[in-house]
């Protein structure tokens, strides 16, 4: 992906893996689904989302809308990563070139590195990405999955 990406002029690959199909496109999401003829493929997980562009990044183009997907990882997320030069740069100093332009690209890298290269367990990657700010200032715990007083 990154070799094509960079070397490439007018090439883009947006999505890797094994058994995983991404259709990106802009529209109504029925649309969408018609123009791909999503009825005639077979699946056990299927991942949408639908959502206005994004305002910090250049990645609101079709190419780096979501989902974002990376080797075993698919990305969507509600809202901006805001730290997206930040993370940017920090991927590239292991190596990754971020060609998409937009925060779910760096999202996926991120999980990427921490997860396939870093060999952390999903949930400390997750944690890393999004810690539980909000149950730590308000003593939340929990209890066999489940939230404790105060958290409701």
């Amino acid at each position: 992906m990154k070799k094509v990406n960079t070397s490439i002029p007018g090439a883009l690959i947006y999505s890797t893996g094994k058994n995983i199909g991404i259709f990106k496109a802009a529209g109504w999401a029925e649309e969408v689904a018609d123009f791909y003829r999503i009825q005639d493929y077979e699946g056990y997980i299927w991942l949408s989302h639908n959502r206005y562009p994004p305002t910090n990044t250049a990645g609101w183009w079709g190419g780096g809308a979501h989902p974002f997907n990376l080797l075993d990882w698919s990305v969507v997320h509600n809202g901006e990563i805001t730290s997206y030069g930040t993370n940017k740069r920090y991927l590239e100093s292991f190596g990754y070139v971020c060609t998409m332009h937009t925060d779910t690209e760096v999202v996926a890298y991120l999980t990427d590195l921490l997860q396939r290269r870093h060999k952390l367990p999903a949930e400390l990657a997750f944690k890393a990405l999004a810690p539980p700010v909000l149950m730590i200032l308000t003593g939340c715990r929990k209890r066999n999955g489940h939230s404790i007083p105060p958290c409701g």
